[in-house]
């Protein structure tokens, strides 16, 4: 009889080789990093900026425009009570404005022309220190051109920062009477010379006036200045006053500081508080 040992044995060893194949440890792989970069925020754009045209005309000036159209209404406030100005301007032809005044308090129409010069005003009367001297002024100051400008072009004050000086002188048309208190009576005789000196720094400020409030009017200082004949005695009659501004809207106010009669470097100076106010205007921008 036949032994079944070595079949038995040489099936247990191909059993233990295929559990041991089997049976193997499998190695765990290494998780996958599947965090995203972050995603970066695009930087935004500020829009173009189109920059305002400027008023178009050869009056078109930063600091009166005199458009055809284009109205102010003034108030004046003093010791002696309110006055009401309405400046309309009429028409512009070539390098001349056609203007009218219209006093209210005393029921007068003015109308005259003003020239201007490559959006410089050249001319224009002088209307407002008339009204602000009409306590000591009997009459208007009536004047010719004879040097300078009034308002330089917007151009000239962009070219110096905004911080810019001028000046301009006038010829005296009619003889005008002086009354200062407590003082001998004047006169502002034909052919004198007025003088007044402006001057801006650049600096802007806040102003409220009845028309509104305007947060960034320009500031220009000014210095009167014209000869007064009282008795056998020549005196300089010196007035000193602020102004402000909104660009290619037009006056905002004035604001007087001090008024004097100098006698040969003496000065005797007198009460001298008003102001001059936009109450409303109609500008056409263009």
């Amino acid at each position: 009889m036949k032994s079944n040992r070595p079949r038995t044995f040489s099936a247990m060893i191909i059993f233990l080789l295929l559990y041991a194949c089997t049976a193997s440890p499998q190695l765990a792989s290494a998780p996958t990093n599947t965090n995203l970069p972050p995603t970066s925020t695009p930087t935004e754009i500020p829009p173009t900026t189109t920059p305002t045209p400027l008023p178009e005309g050869p009056c078109a000036n930063v600091l009166y425009p005199l458009l055809p159209g284009n109205e102010w209404v003034y108030q004046t406030n003093g010791t002696e009570g309110q006055a009401r100005m309405i400046f309309q301007v009429t028409g512009v032809e070539n390098d001349l404005a056609s203007f009218r005044v219209t006093d209210e308090s005393a029921g007068v129409t003015t109308d005259d022309t003003v020239r201007c010069q490559d959006r410089a005003i050249v001319n224009l009367p002088l209307i407002y220190i008339s009204l602000l001297l009409s306590d000591y002024l009997d009459g208007v100051l009536n004047t010719y051109q004879e040097a300078g400008v009034t308002a330089p072009s917007y151009q000239s004050f962009e070219e110096n920062n905004w911080s810019y000086s001028w000046g301009v002188e006038k010829l005296v048309e009619q003889p005008v009477k002086v009354q200062a208190p407590g003082l001998q009576s004047g006169h502002i005789l034909r052919s004198n010379i007025v003088k007044i000196q402006s001057e801006t720094t650049g600096a802007r400020e806040a102003v409220t006036v009845p028309a509104g409030t305007f947060p960034q009017a320009i500031l220009v200082s000014n210095e009167f200045r014209t000869p007064v004949t009282i008795g056998n005695t020549s005196a300089s009659f010196i007035v000193k006053y602020r102004e402000w501004y909104e660009p290619f809207v037009g006056l905002l106010k004035i604001q007087t500081d001090s008024a004097s009669l100098d006698y040969s470097g003496v000065p005797i100076p007198f009460p001298l508080d008003k102001t001059l106010e936009l109450v409303e205007y109609k500008v056409v921008t263009q």
